[in-house]
């Protein structure tokens, strides 16, 4: 019979001699984790479960006090932290004390075969998509490409589905954001709020995303927004389910979900990504700017085509005026010509036929005179009566001679349309020609109008034939 303090220094005794100064490299995934920042420790339980009959092959207690700063390099590392679920490699000590018992210390975690294991685990996520999803999911010279992405953005971004934790930094910023923004344009936001880290956070967000989708209100695009003490955890947008959604979202989705260095599964297969929720909202106030940049742009090529049309035309009304002024002089100059050739016509027409006239009475008058004197020669003296009668009938010829020769000229001096126009009538022109007819005038033409002391350019207000109503 031994006394307890006897047996515990022999399992003491034990314990030390099969594991002194050992350190095992294991391999185990965290049960749970307490973590203590203000006392510099840490206590864990490591289990290994048994997948075939879901439930435990082995756990282990630990505890990390001596090199706590470990945590801190391991998070800073994988950009991860440490949490439930975790498989991890890190190095241990066995140690056993009488009072305290058997103890587990934890001296150092390997961060890279937890990234290692975190790739591992995203890559399975990819591979599933790529084969459950080949027309919505690919992968191109190692780029991963998404129906979302091919969607198209509206000219002008105004109906914003937000999806984020309730009071979260991220989403109050980006609402200020997009609220304060310098060019004051107006948004419709309308806030769906979803868990956005931990283990339930991928299924919420999900739901969010499905709320979206069957909305009454059609949204221009869906912005998933998280920032804060949880930038380091985004093991939630590499889940499987979440991926998916995203992935197959008829919505353009843009994230920003509080990181500078990872980018998650779900920033790859959204329609953009950015490092933090301002970001985003300068990215959706950059591209209504955009839009405004182009439309004044095109509003001043307008404006420009315009005042070059408006000085064209007005280039082309000067030279109109200009030939309007010119042009009437000249035909009016051309006109007084033509008519004054016309006169000298007229008047040398007249001449010419009164020449021949007097010629031709000049010619029946001779002989007429020289027969009747050859007459009197031969009976002067018996045949008085009969040169008497000749003699009258001589002076009846040319009575008769002049009358013809008078009314010759009044012919003459009727055809001259000065005389006419003399004695109170007038000679109309249109486009140069002389008309006597209604049906000569073209009422698109303005006339001319000649009287005895001037002319009159008049226009045709209408036109009505005789026996015609």
């Amino acid at each position: 019979m031994i006394r307890l303090s006897e047996l515990t220094s022999l399992i003491q005794k034990s314990i030390e001699q099969t594991f002194r100064s050992q350190i095992f490299d294991v391999i185990a995934e965290i049960g749970q984790v307490n973590i203590k920042p203000e006392k510099k420790q840490a206590f864990f339980e490591l289990v290994e479960k048994d997948v075939s009959q879901n439930g435990f092959k082995s756990r282990l207690s630990a505890n990390l006090w001596r090199k706590f700063e470990v945590i801190q390099e391991f998070e800073t590392a994988t950009q991860q932290r440490l949490r439930a679920g975790m498989e991890i490699l890190f190095k241990l000590q066995i140690q056993f004390h009488p009072v305290y018992g058997l103890s587990a210390e934890i001296i150092h975690i390997d961060p890279q075969y937890t990234i290692g294991a975190l790739a591992q685990a995203k890559e399975k996520t990819i591979l599933q998509l790529l084969a459950k999803h080949p027309d919505k999911v690919q992968r191109i010279d190692g780029q991963l490409h998404s129906f979302n992405q091919t969607l198209s953005l509206p000219l002008v971004i105004k109906n914003i589905a937000l999806i984020t934790a309730q009071q979260a930094e991220g989403g109050i910023d980006f609402l200020h954001e997009l609220q304060n923004n310098r060019f004051q344009y107006q948004w419709n936001i309308t806030p769906f709020f979803a868990t956005m880290q931990g283990d339930l956070a991928p299924e919420s967000i999900k739901n969010a995303i499905v709320q979206i989708f069957n909305h009454q209100e059609k949204f221009d695009i869906i912005a998933i927004v998280r920032g804060g003490g949880a930038a380091l955890d985004l093991h939630a947008f590499d889940h499987f389910k979440l991926a998916e959604i995203v992935a197959r979202c008829p919505i353009p989705i843009f994230t920003g979900i509080g990181h500078t260095r990872n980018i998650s599964l779900v920033d790859e297969l959204a329609f953009a990504h950015f490092k933090a929720p301002t970001k985003v909202a300068e990215e959706l106030v950059h591209h209504n700017a955009q839009f405004e940049n182009q439309m004044i742009q095109k509003l001043n090529a307008v404006f420009e085509t315009c005042t070059l049309k408006i000085e064209e035309h007005r280039n082309e009304l000067q030279m109109t005026a200009l030939s309007f002024s010119v042009e009437p002089h000249t035909l009016l100059r051309q006109h007084a010509e033509w008519l004054g050739q016309l006169k000298n016509n007229i008047v040398n027409f007249s001449i010419r036929s009164m020449a021949q006239k007097r010629n031709k009475l000049e010619l029946t008058y001779l002989p007429i005179r020289h027969f009747a004197n050859n007459k009197l020669k031969l009976a002067s003296q018996n045949l008085h009566p009969i040169i008497d009668m000749l003699v009258k009938n001589a002076q009846h010829k040319i009575a008769n001679g002049k009358q013809l020769l008078n009314l010759v000229e009044k012919t003459i001096e009727s055809k001259d349309p000065q005389v006419w126009i003399q004695k109170g009538y007038a000679r109309i022109s249109s486009n140069g020609k002389f008309v006597s007819s209604i049906h000569e005038i073209d009422p698109n033409l303005a006339l001319s109008i000649e009287m005895k002391d001037g002319k009159i350019k008049t226009t045709v207000q209408s036109i009505e034939e005789y026996g015609k109503q």
